[in-house]
């Protein structure tokens, strides 16, 4: 299998030898299409006893993205405030973790995810380190590439069909979260992975 990230890879496994604890949690944030899934993939084969949490698990069902305020917070359609509570915190206070997760086809909650407390953990996603969450990660990863290298990969993987919905909706929320979020800016490592 073809490795696009191994000197970046390389750099984060220096960076987690230099912690002093038993287990770590890590945040890879970046614009859809950007190459998280791809990096998270193959630093997960680089690590032992460690689980990838998924953003997308955390995108909330039709009738939660029907609330009053849905237009006014950043990301809103992401249940954040779940990913605290049913993750974020369980790592912190060492509690085995188990959260249920959400079903695309379905459109509802559905599967559980159970993580045992002494696992490592990546959370992937857009999101994932805005600054309500930041301060819960050992090592915060922003992956960096241009919008349209990003929406030529969302069509090639997703299809030509949703190339409107990511320009005029999904983009437009990932450079306002950006913006006023700049996990760019408190990021320890950044990656490029325009190529």
């Amino acid at each position: 299998m073809l490795k696009y990230y191994q000197k970046d890879i390389h750099n984060v496994l220096n960076f987690i030898n230099g912690f002093k604890k038993s287990k770590f949690i890590i945040g890879v944030d970046g614009a859809g299409g950007s190459g998280k899934s791809t990096f998270v993939n193959e630093l997960a084969e680089n690590l032992i006893n460690t689980e990838i949490v998924r953003m997308d698990d955390f995108y909330k069902p039709e009738y939660l993205r029907k609330e009053p305020n849905a237009g006014n917070e950043i990301g809103f359609f992401f249940d954040w405030r779940k990913l605290e509570r049913e993750v974020l915190i369980p790592f912190t206070n060492y509690s085995d973790i188990n959260f249920q997760k959400y079903d695309w086809p379905s459109n509802t909650l559905k599967y559980r995810q159970k993580i045992p407390r002494e696992s490592n953990i990546i959370i992937e996603g857009v999101y994932s380190i805005r600054k309500e969450l930041a301060d819960y990660y050992d090592l915060k990863i922003w992956i960096d590439c241009p919008s349209e290298i990003c929406l030529a990969r969302g069509i090639a993987r997703d299809g030509i069909e949703i190339k409107e919905y990511w320009q005029n909706v999904w983009m437009k929320q990932e450079e306002e979260y950006a913006e006023k979020h700049k996990p760019f800016l408190y990021s320890e490592l950044t990656v490029n992975s325009s190529n």
